[in-house]
């Protein structure tokens, strides 16, 4: 007999109106078509002279030139990069750090909900963590338990490029299991 799967239901919670936060409905389909159909594309001077100029020709050697890579903007985020960021003592250390300061969310206990909360943040050139979003939840308070852990970690090892500390985007998988 194949295996069903099923999935566990909260009962509803009865608030007042004031608590219930404001549903925004997504725009139509029809709103975006028009929105992308009014933006104007930029034109050159309809009243400018167009010149051809020709090379210049040389009987000698020419001169090679070198490229040389520029030095990464400060702002500029790498998901990629020579070497990865990492939290402070490895992996092992990020998983007894998670495993130490996550509390399983009541309402994930009662639904019996367990899973992995995928989580994306920045690492800054001083180690330090930004730009915490849940990239795939499983709710019930799992998403907002996985955000607060990760922005409460401590400072990691900037990710390098080009042996300059840069920001590196990271993605991180966050096991949610009842025992």
């Amino acid at each position: 007999m194949p295996k069903v799967n099923t999935v566990k239901f909260l009962p509803p919670e009865v608030k007042p109106d004031e608590e219930v936060p404001e549903e925004v409905p997504p725009p139509a389909v029809e709103e975006l078509k028009e929105a992308v159909a009014a933006e104007k594309t930029q034109e050159g001077d309809p009243n400018a002279e167009e010149v051809i100029v020709a090379p210049e020709e040389t009987s000698g050697p020419t001169k090679v030139e070198v490229a040389v890579e520029a030095p990464p903007k400060d702002d500029q985020v790498f998901t990629v990069v020579e070497q990865q960021p990492e939290f402070t003592g490895g992996m092992a250390a990020l998983g007894q750090y998670l495993s130490k300061n996550i509390r399983y969310p009541a309402a994930a206990q009662r639904a019996n909900v367990s899973g992995r909360v995928f989580v994306s943040f920045v690492v800054n050139t001083d180690g330090s963590i930004q730009d915490v979003t849940v990239l795939k939840g499983l709710g019930f308070g799992t998403d907002e338990e996985a955000v607060r852990v990760v922005k409460s970690m401590p400072k990691w090892r900037p990710g390098k490029q080009s042996g300059r500390p840069v920001r590196v985007k990271y993605n991180l998988p966050i096991n949610f299991q009842l025992e």
